[in-house]
């Protein structure tokens, strides 16, 4: 025996199931909106994550850069011990590398550099073993009140 149709066919009946609208009740309506929140909320810390991210991926774009040019230059900076030490042919101050006795830097003296050199002169054999130059030593003061500079003594 056949299954007979409204219309008096004999053919069976298909049955599917689609995605259609259905309205939701005000219980569903709010879980939804929690679902929503969640989402957000997820998002928002998936976003601070990339972010971290991405920082961490420059920090090391950036450390392989500077491997690269150490790689490419042979050689990579580091802290060496210099000492600055005086030129008067040349008036000039040299930074030479003790390690290599090479020179990195120059600079041109100036004339407290030479002032302090006549100072230091005196004190040759006592080395402090401190390398700033010595104390400037006091002018002398012109005797008595109102007395002319002197400049204007001339």
């Amino acid at each position: 025996m056949g299954t007979t149709t409204t219309n008096g066919s004999s053919t069976p009946r298909k049955h599917e199931e689609r995605e259609l609208p259905v309205k939701l009740n005000e219980k569903e309506l709010l879980l939804r909106g929690d679902e929503m929140a969640e989402c957000e909320l997820n998002i928002e810390a998936l976003k601070i994550e990339r972010l971290q991210l991405n920082k961490k991926i420059k920090a090391q774009i950036d450390q392989r850069g500077k491997l690269g040019h150490t790689i490419d230059r042979g050689a990579e900076d580091r802290p060496v011990r210099c000492e600055w030490r005086p030129d008067f042919a040349k008036n000039v101050f040299r930074l030479v590398r003790l390690d290599t006795q090479e020179e990195v830097d120059t600079r041109a003296m100036t004339g407290t550099d030479r002032q302090g050199n006549l100072a230091a002169v005196s004190d040759v054999d006592e080395p402090d073993g401190d390398d700033t130059p010595p104390p400037r030593r006091p002018r002398k003061k012109a005797a008595g009140r109102g007395a002319k500079p002197a400049s204007a003594r001339f």
